[in-house]
């Protein structure tokens, strides 16, 4: 889906690597909804290419 610019998986059993998948199959993403997605462990290298990314401009 390489043309999605929005994204709400709120409340599912996404994993990083399902996260990171998300990011490098959507280029094109604006925003991202993760919340309640209690199997991801956000920090790091994964964290920085999610809130430092200036391509994403929500994520939650």
């Amino acid at each position: 889906m390489p043309e999605l610019r929005h994204l709400e998986l709120w409340g599912n059993k996404l994993t990083n690597d399902g996260l990171i998948a998300i990011l490098d199959g959507c280029p094109y993403l604006e925003s991202l909804d993760v919340r309640m997605c209690y199997n991801l462990v956000i920090h790091g290298n994964l964290a920085k290419r999610c809130f430092e990314n200036t391509r994403i401009k929500y994520f939650r």
